[in-house]
């Protein structure tokens, strides 16, 4: 029987600034994210966390040359399907509200959920290296692209998904363009090779929405997108957890 346990997973590779902030979404996860189930942080060097948070060292060299490969291979250090819903988070994504509720019924029916890229097409952005001339075509201006920072599965699912969407990304690996995993996510929901399922406005880019245009108010989920290349970044992010966490009004 399929534990009512959920589970949630994160990677933090490279630079110390990935490892802070992964730190600063963990705890925020924990706190106004409101999340009870298991969280398992995949790094490349020991690093403390709160107790009951498991860290896994990764040494596989393939891994560490594309660590995005994780997002795929989770199942090799996790058992998936022991779990009732298994989620992805960024490491440069801070939580402020709890996302469960938002999105159960679509998880729970088997869908495979995402939000928007802030409301971008999939021809923009990070969305579009791995679509063909013709999808290009019909879907250009017209269809919604996923973003690849959060998402979400049944357990029992969720390993035969990251295995079509992987495969994906390899028939595409030769492609000029931009974006590793984003692309293959959605070339993979226009061609229904995943059940993939849409909630809108879940996440916030304070850099490139900072009016919050193209998300819900008070979005769960605000990306400080590239947090770990950036030590600015890094600490704005860890700010904004920190007045998350302590409740204070965030804007």
């Amino acid at each position: 029987m399929t534990s009512s346990r959920d589970l949630a997973y994160l990677i933090a590779m490279g630079h110390r600034r990935y490892r802070m902030a992964a730190r600063a979404a963990v705890d925020s996860l924990l706190g106004p994210g409101q999340f009870h189930g298991d969280v398992v942080l995949f790094t490349d060097k020991p690093m403390r966390m709160p107790g009951n948070v498991r860290v896994v060292v990764v040494d596989d060299p393939d891994l560490l040359a594309q660590p995005k490969r994780l997002k795929f291979r989770v199942g090799r250090f996790v058992d998936l399907a022991a779990y009732h819903r298994v989620m992805f988070f960024d490491a440069d994504l801070v939580s402020r509200g709890p996302i469960v509720e938002r999105i159960a019924e679509p998880l729970d029916a088997g869908g495979m959920v995402c939000t928007d890229d802030i409301a971008q097409t999939v021809d923009m952005g990070l969305c579009c290296r791995c679509l063909e001339p013709a999808e290009l075509a019909e879907h250009g201006g017209r269809s919604l692209g996923v973003n690849s920072g959060f998402f979400a599965a049944r357990g029992d699912l969720i390993q035969g998904f990251l295995d079509v969407w992987e495969g994906i990304v390899d028939d595409c690996a030769d492609r000029e363009g931009e974006g590793f995993d984003q692309p293959g996510l959605n070339a993979a929901m226009l061609r229904a090779a995943l059940p993939v399922s849409m909630v809108r406005g879940l996440m916030w880019f304070p850099r490139r929405d900072p009016k919050g245009h193209y998300c819900l108010p008070n979005a769960p989920l605000v990306h400080f997108h590239g947090a770990g290349r950036s030590w600015s970044r890094t600490f704005r992010m860890r700010a904004f957890a920190r007045d998350a966490i302590a409740g204070r009004r965030l804007a």
